[in-house]
């Protein structure tokens, strides 16, 4: 059995998914905490970060 949920976009279709708030961001920029949205800024931060570093290590 399964169901089907319309959605409209990407951020109600991860919440369907995973029953956690995507988030939304603040007139700063900055997403809720306990958010995937804040989750994956996150992450990508990290990720630019040691490509930044990788990429001074190289010189």
């Amino acid at each position: 059995q399964f169901h089907i949920y319309p959605v409209e976009n990407i951020d109600q279709a991860i919440e369907v998914l995973t029953g956690i708030p995507a988030g939304e961001a603040d007139t700063s920029g900055k997403f809720p905490a306990e958010s995937i949205n804040f989750r994956a800024e996150q992450k990508l931060l990290k990720m630019s970060q040691t490509r930044e570093k990788f990429a001074k290590a190289k010189k």
